[in-house]
């Protein structure tokens, strides 16, 4: 008898209609070969059968599981298992249809070609042997197949097998030549062409030596001159194709090159550069750029193309070149243009330690400061974006002591950079000057002169009006005052003071000296003094809305509420207050979460034996919903939808009310168990999921299309038909019966009730699988908003869509995608009158999204009325804030774990990549579900809560008093697996301090009075070095003025941050020597002369507009 692939190889060639292939997969179906086969194509010594006993009727099903598990063998790189369970699954075909062999080729031909390149007893031989056979299996392959035969060849150093391989897939043909083979043929043509060029260089070489031979080297131009033809020849007609060519048009412009054909290399490299049909590469920029300077074209020319790479990547090691090009250019554009390359290069991680770059940007910053002060504002305007993540990002203590230990070049350019950036007071700045005050006085001493005139210092009180959320930051017992006030406030309210302070200095000068008590609550700096920090817009713009970087992304941070769940898709309350959570995990399993954040260690409901749940990653089938009566507090009654298979094997979607037990109210009675709606699913994919109540008490429930892709079901497909329940939101009454024998009633306003052609249930139809929905609680003072209905739909091809619930509405699929046409006929049917989504994305933003929340509540005030939502496939955090005046939705991007902004307790920087729910609290506070691999038995599913690092609501005001739950069950501490922001700061700082760069233990440790304004947070990754301390960055009394009483503590702190109005750090300086003292008295006006002054004469980045 024949082998199974050479039965392939025969069938392939017959040119079957669709009549007669099905007639002759009836006929092999009934005539199905029993005999024993082996697929010669294998090597033997690969070869030992498993067979896979099943019953006639489970076929199919063995088939999947036979694939499945040489899916895991291939995964886990057990060639010999995966080659062994390749023949069981080849005697399972023998016994079926000539047609369904057909069918499975393509899994012949892609899991026989990884086992045969992959084995390690294989050899070249057997895997030619291969794929010359399976080549033919079917004719429509042969040119791919042809491909990566060659391809596999070249990789193991066989050029010539591999020429010869294309050059007889070149002359291929069979039948009419489509499309497909058309590009394929092509891409053969541009390989072979690539091949040439390596023979033509090997020739090249060649030449060097036989130079002085004429008459060789006449033999050895010839060959090459061949060799060009045939390579220009087929590269130059691949490289016509839009697409990525790297490799083809490097060689074929060094074949133009060599032969001085400039003209048609130049043309080459313009079209793959700016034609439009291409896409963007920055390859195609940099070989123009190199081409163009290798032929000395113009400065002006190069600088064009280097300009739209720095645009494309800014981090390019090019970048310092066309800095250097830029700054030998008289125009002041170019000039501007300079100080953004290199600042934006230093944004990257890879030039941190560049010291070129570093001198290049030293060296502008003080010819800038030197020389163009028209030009500082180019500097405060690059500076202006980056002050409130370089000084981490650059600037920590921790990497002034590394570089000045590893690096004392790049210490000594940085240090410069640092001082006039960020002042003389910078940990930075006074590390490095300490350091080099020892080794180099003299240099020391001019660079320390040269900061202390152009630095730009901000102001040191700006801490304790912007920055009350570090717990670090120190407390100040009165605010600061503007003079003028604080004049005016002594005259009419000093016998206050008594009641605002405890301090008996401030007490004392109060009654004794008003300039000297003004001059204690004294903040120079007339932006931030009250009352006129009140009336700075510039300060207060940003007040009230969540803090952005530079992009637009919103700054918020995590912490780490539960782990360990397997696929947990959702998480509800009970509304009962006593703030329990019930998550629920894919397989079938809800636990209680308590307050504290212990879980029981008994589940609520364990239906995982009713449940359908697999372990293949991605499967949409299981436990997918659940929702809590909204009188559950006095009746006990709870939903679920979950998918399950009948006795028929036929696969469904059941929606249940159970009940809570009546002697434990953290445990279900699954006995009470009451089907109200079970439907028909006819593909394994989009089951919908989500069940909720609205604000009218009624039950919505959200199904899916029925699966498979593009709603294949019907003329219009399930979605557009309102007489079936898939691909619809549905509407019922729980609490009652309808009189034709259904568990639950028919709402009376239900929009198709009256409709004949429609089922009463349908609220809204054309969805194609809403994944999480939500109600809108409304805002808390306004209610605006109450009671909307938000709902993420997963897209088919190019767009995933957030919507709006309306009563009636059709939401356009299949007819359309997003905002797009889909099918073409049902999108121009002007009786659609479809709803548009409010918001809708792109696959290049994400491909499959996931419905949120509106935040309403009270913790993080900032977040009030934002959607925020993610996207399951790429686990990217997003949020919708709605314009009022003209009710569209802006859409911007959530940046988790900036090392600046959520460096408090209990915050992590990192979270698992696969969003697959949001939730929210009986509090109203956010969170999601994710997990690091998404299948439903993989216990690596976490859940985090959402905490805006920006704005906190006032302490006391959300403390929640929840009702005490009596608990049977043993509790389960939670213990966090994700390390915080801290931890792992701290974790890194004590793992690189070395000891010889460390601090001895009788100094303090270097402090700043630059302050960190939390007003621009920009996102930082989690590796990279955090700001020191708030209470670090305010100054500090000296260690011998320590062991005073409470009360002179509280007198020098005050001091320090408000009495001098010279140099900042002088009075700091001058305490280690003696007591502070009292500033001579001056006027009103002098003061505000001298104010002027200075401002004159330094820029001040904490309130430059």
């Amino acid at each position: 008898m024949n082998s199974f692939v050479e039965d392939l190889e025969d069938e392939s060639r017959q040119d079957f209609t669709e009549d007669e292939s099905e007639d002759m997969s009836a006929l092999n179906a009934i005539n199905a070969p029993v005999a024993e086969i082996y697929l010669p194509s294998l090597p033997r010594h690969f070869r030992r059968p498993i067979y896979v006993t099943c019953e006639p009727s489970e076929l199919y099903r063995s088939k999947e599981d036979c694939l499945r598990c040489i899916q895991n063998a291939l995964l886990q790189s057990q060639w010999q298992r995966a080659a062994e369970l390749m023949e069981s699954y080849l005697e399972m075909l023998e016994s079926t249809s000539v047609y369904r062999q057909q069918e499975a080729s393509e899994v012949i031909w892609r899991i026989g070609t990884e086992i045969v390149q992959q084995h390690p007893q294989s050899n070249i031989d057997e895997t030619n042997h291969f794929a010359e056979r399976m080549k033919n299996l079917g004719v429509k392959k042969y040119l791919r197949g042809s491909l990566e035969h060659a391809f596999h060849l070249l990789c193991n150093g066989f050029l010539e097998e591999a020429y010869q391989n294309l050059f007889l897939a070149e002359s291929w043909h069979y039948g009419e030549l489509t499309a497909i083979q058309e590009k394929e043929r092509k891409l053969i043509q541009g390989y072979r062409g690539l091949l040439d060029y390596y023979k033509w260089l090997k020739k090249k070489t060649d030449m060097l030596e036989l130079a002085e031979d004429s008459y060789a080297g006449t033999s050895v131009q010839q060959e090459m001159q061949r060799l060009y033809q045939q390579a220009k020849g087929s590269l130059k007609e691949l490289i016509k194709i839009p697409g990525v060519w790297d490799p083809f048009v490097i060689c074929y412009v060094d074949l133009l090159e060599h032969y001085e054909e400039n003209g048609e290399a130049r043309e080459i490299l313009y079209e793959y550069a700016y034609n439009s049909k291409f896409p963007s590469n920055p390859n195609a920029h940099i070989f123009l750029y190199q081409f163009l300077k290798r032929r000395g074209e113009s400065r002006k020319t190069q600088i064009s193309v280097l300009q739209i790479l720095h645009e494309l990547v800014p981090s390019h090691e090019l970048m310092l070149e066309f800095y250097i090009m830029l700054s030998k250019s008289r125009k002041n554009k170019h000039h501007e243009l300079c100080l953004k390359v290199i600042f934006a290069a230093l944004d990257f991680v890879e030039w941190k330690e560049n010291v070129k770059a570093w001198n290049c940007l030293a060296k502008q910053i003080v010819e800038i400061l030197q020389n163009s002060d028209t030009h500082l504002d180019w500097l405060k305007k690059e500076w202006s974006s980056r002050k409130d993540w370089w000084p981490a990002f650059h600037f920590s203590l921790y990497l002034a002591k590394r570089n000045w230990q590893e690096n004392e070049g790049l210490a000594c350019e940085k240090v410069l950079v640092a001082g006039i950036l960020l002042g003389k007071d910078s940990k930075y700045f006074k590390y490095i000057m300490h350091q080099g005050y020892k080794v180099m006085k003299k240099k020391t001493i001019r660079l320390k002169k040269f900061v202390k005139e152009h630095s730009w210092e901000c102001s040191p009180y700006a801490a304790h009006l912007y920055d009350a959320e570090n717990p670090q930051t120190p407390l100040r017992n009165l605010p600061g005052l503007c003079f003028d006030y604080c004049s005016e406030f002594h005259l009419y309210c000093r016998s206050a003071i008594t009641l605002l302070t405890d301090d008996k200095h401030i007490q004392e000068c109060c009654e004794k000296n008003k300039t000297r008590f003004c001059n204690l609550l004294n903040i120079q700096d007339e932006d931030y003094c009250f009352p006129d920090v009140l009336k700075n817009t510039d300060l207060n713009r940003n007040l009230g809305s969540v803090v952005a970087d530079r992009k637009g992304c919103l700054q918020l941070c995590l912490r780490e509420v539960a782990n360990g769940l397997r696929n947990p898709v959702l998480m509800v309350h009970a509304n009962d207050n006593t703030h329990r959570m019930f998550v629920a995990e894919q397989v079938g399993i809800i636990w209680v979460f308590l307050p504290d954040g212990n879980r029981l260690e008994e589940p609520f409901l364990d239906i995982k034996n009713l449940v359908l749940a697999t372990p293949w990653v991605g499967d949409e089938r299981g436990f997918l919903g659940m929702a809590i009566h909204p009188k559950y507090k006095e009746n006990g009654k709870f939903y679920i939808y979950y998918s399950y298979q009948d006795k028929k094997k036929v696969e469904k979607i059941r929606i249940s009310e159970l009940r809570v037990s009546a002697s434990d109210i953290n445990k279900a009675d699954a006995n009470t168990e009451r089907t109200l709606l079970e439907i028909e699913e006819p593909a394994a994919n989009h089951n919908g999921g989500q069940i909720l109540f609205g604000l009218d008490g009624y039950m919505y429930l959200f199904t899916g299309d029925g699966g498979k892709a593009g709603d294949p079901f019907g003329r219009f497909g399930n979605a557009q038909n309102k007489s079936s329940l898939l691909g619809k939101v549905l509407r019922i009454d729980v609490d009652g019966r309808s009189s034709d024998g259904k568990p639950y009633r028919i709402p009376p306003d239900n929009p198709f009730t009256s409709d004949p052609k429609a089922l009463p249930e349908v609220y809204a139809y054309g969805v194609r699988n809403m994944w999480r929905c939500s109600v809108d609680r409304g805002d808390p003072l306004t209610h605006k908003g109450r009671g909307r209905i938000f709902c993420g739909d997963v897209g088919q091809n190019k767009f995933e869509e957030v919507d709006i619930i309306v009563k009636g509405g059709n939401y356009g699929w299949r007819a359309k995608e997003g905002f797009e046409c889909y099918d073409i006929k049902l999108c121009h049917n002007s009786s659609l009158d479809d709803i548009l989504p409010i918001f809708a994305y792109g696959h290049s933003v994400g491909k499959s999204v996931t419905g949120g929340y509106v935040y309403r509540g009270c913790e993080s005030p900032n977040l009030n009325g934002l959607y925020i939502f993610g996207d399951f496939m790429n686990g990217r955090l997003m949020a919708l804030q709605e314009d009022e005046r003209t009710n569209k939705w802006k859409k911007q991007d959530i940046c988790i774990g900036s090392t600046v902004a959520c460096a408090f307790p209990g915050l992590v920087s990192s979270y698992s990549k696969y969003v697959i729910s949001f939730a929210e609290d009986e509090a109203g506070e956010l969170y999601f579900m994710a997990t690091s691999y998404p299948s439903a038995y993989a216990p690596h599913g976490s859940i985090y809560k959402f905490v805006d690092p920006a704005r906190r609501a006032p302490p006391g005001k959300c403390k929640q008093k929840p009702v005490p739950v009596k608990t049977k069950s043993k509790r389960i501490p939670f213990t966090p697996h994700t390390k915080t922001v801290l931890e792992v700061l701290k974790e890194r700082l004590t793992t690189t301090q070395s000891p010889r760069t460390g601090l001895n233990s009788t100094e303090s440790p270097p402090t700043s009075r630059k302050p960190a304004s939390r007003k621009d947070s920009t996102k930082h990754k989690p590796e990279k070095p955090v700001k020191a301390d708030k209470k670090q960055q305010m100054p500090q009394l000296p260690k011998a003025q320590e062991s005073k009483a409470q009360k002179e503590k509280t007198l020098h702190a005050s001091k320090a941050a408000t009495s001098s109005p010279k140099r900042k750090g002088s009075q700091l300086r001058r305490s280690k020597k003696k007591s502070p003292r009292v500033p001579k008295t001056r006027s009103a006006a002098e003061m505000k002369t001298q104010t002027k002054k200075k401002k004159r004469m330094r820029v001040n980045l904490g309130s430059t507009p």
